[in-house]
């Protein structure tokens, strides 16, 4: 069997142009991207909580305590709805980080008085009723107004919270990188959904533009035929890059 020579596809190579589309690339205009005023000075900016509250602002966390006053009143559970603040939507956050490098075969394990499960962090932070309440009631939108076109529409709060605030504080650098992503979800959604071959199989697929180094820049969950991103009618490959980067607004190039 005689082995071919092979051949590079010169047509498929990547050049610089004016053109917008096609196989032309345009020539890297610079980020258009200036500093913004920060809401604390950057002096103080020094531990990780500071740089969560810029992405995270009190602003969005006012909204999830309203809204879980809501739902909490509708459930008619006035006593939870009377003590839910800022602070304490912080501190359950703080005990759901805590739980991704310290891991409990279950919750309330946290709160046990065993030496080997028990955390004092937690248990100081908040009490298992608590938590338990806020993560039973805790809410980002109204559910007496559903957005059926959107079917993140529950949590799009969140998304839009992100984007946002990335547009603010991230730099637009000249390479990016565009892929998927996974939510880990093992229970049973209609929008679950199933990739091999990644590290995390079963969950949410959201579509991410990320630097070079890992910063987000933006992110749209993924819903199917409902997924919230302009078609462009060029393919739902095409279509989520080009969508990605008009969200974004990154400069040409």
């Amino acid at each position: 069997m005689v082995k071919l020579p092979r051949v590079e596809n010169v047509d498929r190579m990547q050049s610089r142009s004016k053109n917008n589309f096609g196989n032309k690339m345009p020539i890297f205009s610079g980020a258009k991207w200036t500093k913004v005023a920060l809401p604390i000075d950057p002096d103080v900016i020094v531990t990780p909580y500071d740089y969560l509250k810029l992405f995270l602002p009190d602003s969005c966390i006012e909204k999830i305590v309203k809204e879980t006053k809501r739902y909490a009143g509708q459930c008619n559970n006035q006593g939870f709805r009377a003590i839910v603040s800022i602070d304490m939507i912080r501190a359950s956050h703080a005990i759901m980080y805590l739980t991704g490098y310290v891991s409990a075969s279950q919750r309330h394990m946290y709160w046990q008085r065993h030496e080997d499960t028990n955390n004092a962090l937690v248990i100081k932070a908040m009490s298992r009723n608590t938590f338990d309440d806020v993560m039973r009631y805790t809410h980002f939108a109204n559910v007496d107004k559903p957005n059926y076109n959107d079917p993140f529409w529950k949590v799009a709060m969140l998304f839009n919270t992100i984007n946002d605030t990335a547009a603010k504080y991230v730099e637009k650098p000249e390479f990016v990188s565009i892929g998927e992503s996974m939510v880990r979800y093992f229970g049973p959604h209609p929008l679950k959904q199933f990739m091999r071959g990644k590290p995390t199989c079963f969950g949410f697929k959201v579509w991410v533009m990320a630097t070079t180094s890992g910063e987000l820049i933006s992110c749209t969950p993924y819903g199917g035929a409902k997924t919230q991103m302009f078609s462009y009618g060029m393919g739902q490959g095409p279509d989520v890059v080009y969508g990605l980067v008009q969200k974004a607004n990154l400069p040409e190039g």
